[in-house]
């Protein structure tokens, strides 16, 4: 499809990305609903995404997970986009529908520490989208909220943007695979079969006809 064509089919575009990395992702800890600062990578990842995003045309606002570690990419890449030769400043907004799950009794261990003390609740979480594992949320509820969110953007509820705009939103890995399984039509209890990398940009449009379209799925060309 030509540039053109896209254009005039098009609503609305954003680029989906997942917060940088932090110190329990180099742990390989479950994080959720809790928190764990950007490592030195994760911040050198947020820095290079903004280098990446001043070359492309991006609305002056940026969405963001309100939990610290997406909050604080979604600045460092309105910081880098605010230091562009065009030097126009960027608003860096909370969402709280993009909040990553909360995996309960999960959060702050890893899979195979999980996999030993919860083996019951892990396999029903991985079977049922429905189930959230004792104090956490299902994954059905996490795709109602964020899903609802994109659709509202879409639709013009949230803000308007130009038609060459893409608009960032700054997310985690759980809210993603939710989001791109309903656009890619996969149950939400299927294996993910993508890989969601740190700061790696899924670029999405939406026809005027309400259907989604994937255009590129995780590029870290610009992290290399």
């Amino acid at each position: 499809m030509s540039t053109l064509t896209l254009r005039s089919t098009f609503a609305l575009r954003i680029l989906l990305i997942r917060h940088g990395e932090t110190t329990w992702n180099a742990q390989g800890k479950v994080q959720g609903s809790a928190d764990s600062p950007l490592t030195d990578e994760g911040v050198q990842q947020a820095v290079l995404t903004g280098r990446r995003l001043a070359n492309l045309p991006t609305a002056r606002i940026i969405y963001t997970s309100p939990l610290p570690r997406a909050k604080r990419t979604a600045e460092l890449i309105a910081k880098e986009l605010g230091s562009s030769p065009i030097g126009t400043s960027y608003n860096v907004v909370e969402e709280a529908a993009l909040r990553e799950r909360s995996f309960g009794i999960f959060e702050g261990q890893r899979w195979s520490e999980i996999k030993a003390q919860y083996p019951e609740e892990l396999e029903r979480g991985l079977a049922d989208p429905g189930y959230a594992m004792p104090g956490g949320e299902n994954r059905v509820e996490v795709l109602d909220r964020s899903f609802s969110f994109l659709e509202r953007l879409s639709n013009g509820d949230v803000g308007t943007f130009g038609a060459e705009e893409r608009v960032v939103v700054v997310t985690h890995s759980g809210v993603i695979s939710c989001l791109l399984k309903r656009i890619l039509g996969l149950r939400q209890e299927q294996p993910r079969t993508f890989a969601v990398p740190n700061l790696g940009i899924i670029d999405l449009v939406r026809s005027r006809s309400g259907e989604w379209q994937l255009l590129s799925l995780g590029d870290t060309s610009h992290l290399q």
